[in-house]
């Protein structure tokens, strides 16, 4: 059987509201119950990421580090743990994709 991966998208900005710690925290809960989950960053976060590596919502970001939850975006970021990758493989791969 192949196993089932979630895919959490998180694009909402950080700036206006923290419906992206939502999405960061999904993707923690789903990791701590062993469920394979990985999280993609585009739209306003993405943006906000690119302009400051250093924002609130890139630190929050690096929570899924120690959950060992894989982070990607479409375009290299200025944080080691976000690989940049072909999101539309990414998002074939995944059997449910919520976003945020």
């Amino acid at each position: 059987m192949e196993r089932e991966m979630i895919l959490i998208v998180i694009s909402s900005s950080p700036v206006i509201d923290n419906l992206y710690e939502q999405g960061i925290e999904t993707a923690l809960n789903l990791a701590d119950a062993e469920i394979d989950v990985s999280v993609l960053i585009e739209g306003e976060f993405l943006n906000c990421v690119e302009a400051n590596p250093q924002c609130t919502g890139a630190k929050k970001l690096g929570q899924c580090k120690l959950y060992e939850v894989s982070v990607y975006s479409q375009s290299k970021v200025d944080l080691p743990f976000v690989k940049a990758i072909d999101t539309a493989n990414l998002q074939q791969q995944a059997s449910k994709i919520i976003v945020f």
